[in-house]
């Protein structure tokens, strides 16, 4: 229910989006500009509602086990994979490829809070 109602989200959040920067641009972008920012947004809003899909499921495992291995266990090898993934887009394609990595670094998220949802903790 809640990853439907957050994908549900960005896609009306994408589709006014070219309204919502021209209204706010106040001439300071011009179409090329704002047509790009467009582009971005159709990468970043999806890996945002991922993200706030799985809060709930996160703030379970933090009541499920302590902040340091949560930290040791998700956050950390999540931090190091992103670091890695937005280093090798913007080497390779610059700053669509990094808005287009916003889907790997949140998959990664997915896995590593999957991954951790199985763990026994004591």
């Amino acid at each position: 229910g809640l990853v439907v109602f957050t994908m549900s989200q960005a896609v009306v959040a994408y589709a006014l989006s070219p309204y919502i920067i021209s209204v706010f641009s106040h001439g300071r972008w011009n179409a090329d500009e704002q047509a790009r920012m467009v582009n971005w947004l159709k990468w970043i809003l999806p890996a945002s509602a991922l993200f706030a899909s799985t809060l709930f499921w996160s703030g379970w495992m933090g009541i499920r086990t302590s902040f340091r291995r949560l930290v040791l266990a998700l956050y950390l090898p999540w931090g190091a994979a992103s670091v890695a993934i937005y280093a090798w887009a913007a080497k390779t394609g610059g700053a669509d490829a990094v808005a287009q990595a916003n889907i790997a670094v949140m998959t990664v998220y997915v896995f590593l809070l999957a991954i951790s949802s199985f763990r026994r903790y004591e």
